[in-house]
């Protein structure tokens, strides 16, 4: 078989990205072929068990062994652009992460946050109760992260936070992420402590819907109760890389991630009903402008 899933096998750095990038590769190929576990695990001379294993994408070392086993189970030779994708892949997983930040900065949730993003060509984000932090001011991010209990590395979160931001940037090479934000209007009108910064926040927000690549509606009070099918905030990412839509879900405890199109089918129902309940981008910056200019100074 020479059908490609992706040529470009190009290093990838982080080695998280690679080992979420090797599960969701393997995944795209077997839904393609269409046969089920139990004849691709005989075809591939292993149990059923070790199988599903390389298919969820969660045995902790993958070399070329496995790799070609897997791949001639599925059709493709060892030479074949598909075989050479993964097994790069594979490789960029089993690199060590020699980071010095810190244990919170190193979880696996927060580095796979940081790839996708980075890959993403399209982030879209729905809130109701606190600015994406892609959008947060440096004086926002300060106090929400105090108010959340944060101190002894306070900075160096909130220069993390800054740092992810880099994705929005105009002039980023080879394009700055699309990004899309749907939010509550009780989100304005809630400063984290002194009301100087949300002031400064909001004056942010209306620098940022200048941009082209840079999109947000406010769905206001008026708009009264809405439905949400029971979804709280979620982060929509949308990479070509990593295989389609992805569905970020966070909690003060978990951070999740659905990327299965009958786990994302919800979110995107439920994106398309939320953006029908927002003001357009014109109202939307002139709700934010009135808000600004009434705000404490």
């Amino acid at each position: 078989m020479t059908e490609e899933t992706n040529t470009d096998a190009t290093e990838i750095a982080d080695p998280v990205l690679a080992r979420f990038l090797v599960g969701a590769t393997i995944r795209q190929l077997v839904q393609r072929d269409g046969r089920g576990p139990n004849a691709l695990a005989k075809a591939a001379g292993v149990s059923i068990a070790t199988w599903k294993r390389w298919v969820a994408g969660t045995i902790k070392e993958w070399g070329s062994p496995q790799v070609y086993a897997l791949m001639a189970a599925l059709g493709y030779g060892h030479k074949d652009p598909a075989t050479l994708d993964l097994l790069q892949l594979a490789t960029d997983a089993r690199r060590h992460n020699v980071t010095s930040r810190p244990e919170w900065v190193r979880s696996r949730a927060f580095d796979l946050l940081m790839a996708v993003e980075s890959v993403s060509e399209r982030i879209r984000t729905y809130e109701l109760t606190v600015i994406p932090g892609l959008l947060q001011t440096e004086a926002y991010a300060r106090a929400h992260l105090a108010l959340a209990g944060i101190a002894g590395d306070l900075e160096e979160r909130v220069q993390l936070r800054m740092t992810r931001q880099a994705i929005l940037d105009p002039d980023r090479t080879p394009a700055p992420v699309k990004y899309s934000a749907i939010l509550d209007e009780a989100l304005l009108h809630r400063p984290p402590a002194d009301p100087a910064v949300m002031r400064g926040q909001l004056a942010h927000l209306l620098d940022l819907t200048e941009q082209r690549h840079i999109s947000l509606r406010v769905i206001p009070f008026a708009a009264g109760p809405y439905p949400t099918d029971g979804n709280g905030p979620f982060l929509l990412l949308e990479s070509a890389r990593v295989g389609g839509d992805i569905v970020h879900l966070e909690t003060s405890r978990h951070s999740t991630y659905l990327e299965t199109s009958e786990a994302t089918a919800p979110y995107l129902g439920a994106w398309e009903r939320l953006a029908a309940r927002a003001e357009d981008e014109e109202e939307s910056a002139k709700r934010i402008r009135r808000l600004q200019s009434a705000a404490p100074r």
